[in-house]
């Protein structure tokens, strides 16, 4: 999987730093939006079939 390819909106990156440890139901999806996209679709469910 490569995270490049997507444009980094949900913040992964710096996700589960002390400050920056929280999420929400709109970032989650965000997230997994795109951990589904840069695994060109194989690796992860679209949030739409969960």
């Amino acid at each position: 999987m490569l995270y490049d390819k997507v444009t980094p909106f949900a913040g992964l990156y710096a996700y589960n730093e002390t400050d920056n440890n929280a999420s929400s139901s709109p970032h989650f999806k965000q997230a997994l939006s795109e951990l589904y996209r840069a695994s060109d679709k194989l690796k992860f469910e679209s949030s739409e079939i969960l």
